[in-house]
């Protein structure tokens, strides 16, 4: 069944190839902080990924059947992981989301802009 199709790499020093190979992507990560920059890869990538819910503190935009699907524990990830397996539809319309999303708000162009904007806020702050 989908066990075998199922491989985990640790890490790897080229992420991109094993992104455009895979037909779902997961980010079972269960401590940490801010945003997980491998989540924003696999979306970027446009591939439906199934997050925790530690990936929403981070990524606030990150809609569970919109964008992205989250596990809430171990047993129900692994079922959104099966889930996703099974549905190729979803997995796409989720693919195409979650690259929007990137696209949209964490692109190094999107995200440059906001900062740019923020630093000539506190500039004005400091000089006024």
């Amino acid at each position: 069944g989908a066990l075998r199709r199922v491989r985990m790499l640790g890490f790897v020093p080229e992420l991109a190839p094993w992104l455009s190979a895979a037909d779902v992507c997961v980010a079972p990560t269960w401590r940490g902080v801010g945003i997980l920059t491998k989540v924003i890869d696999m979306l970027s990538a446009g591939r439906a990924t199934v997050v925790s819910p530690l990936a929403l503190d981070g990524m606030p935009e990150l809609e569970d059947g919109q964008n992205c699907l989250v596990g809430r524990d171990p047993e129900h990830f692994s079922r959104q992981v099966a889930r996703l397996l099974e549905d190729e539809e979803l997995r796409e319309r989720l693919g195409r989301n979650g690259r929007r999303l990137v696209e949209e708000r964490y692109c190094w162009g999107v995200v440059g802009v906001r900062l740019r904007r923020l630093l000539d806020d506190l500039m004005e702050v400091h000089d006024g």
